[in-house]
Order: structure tokens, then sequence, then C-alpha cells
């Protein structure tokens, strides 16, 4: 699944301290949260995950273990919006893109 953050419309091109340290935040907090938990209650764990910065803000790549995609979607939708509230660097940030992107099978 993939996540990205940006801070808020109108805001000039990221420094890349400024990309670095909200990217780090980012980072820390999934490495803290280990699990994510929808509005109904199912638990998606977060097995792996890449973060990276760039001018215009941070994205994580993340593999999770979840019921479904849909699942997957709001437990870490909900995680990093909540993060957009409370954590220092990413405050008043917002989501851009979150989107689960599922394995193929081979035929």
């Amino acid at each position: 699944m993939v996540v990205s953050v940006a801070p808020p419309a109108g805001t000039p091109a990221l420094s890349r301290p400024r990309a670095l340290k909200a990217a780090d935040a980012l980072d820390n907090l999934l490495d803290r949260a280990r699990q994510a938990v929808t509005p109904n209650g199912d638990v998606v764990t977060l097995l792996d995950r890449r973060v990276g910065a760039h001018p215009g803000g941070a994205m994580a790549s993340l593999l999770v273990n979840a019921q479904s995609g849909e699942a997957a979607l709001q437990a870490v939708t909900a995680l990093v919006e909540h993060a957009l509230r409370t954590v220092a660097p990413l405050r008043h940030w917002q989501l851009t893109e979150a989107h689960v992107e599922l394995p193929s099978t081979p035929d």
C-alpha cells in the first residue's frame, strides 16, 4: 500500500532538511505503531515499509497483513490522518494519496 503526505496547498517546495524531517517523522510513527485498526476494530499489521522524502512531501510504501485491501486502506489512512493532527513535523499536512496494490498471482 502507498501513502503520500504533503504540506498545505500553496506551501513552497520543501527544503531537503524539512522534507527529510517529515519523512523521518512518518517513518518513526510507522515503526512505533506496528499495527493499525479499522473503525470497526479489524487489526492490520504493518510488516515492512519504505519511507522517502521529496520536495513536495513524503511517501511510504507499506507491506501489510490485513483481512482485505479495504481494511488496510481504512486502518492505515486513520493512522496517518491521526499523525497529521498530532505529530509536530506533520501537523496540518494533508494525506494526498492512499491506495492499495494487491500482489499479483501467477496464472
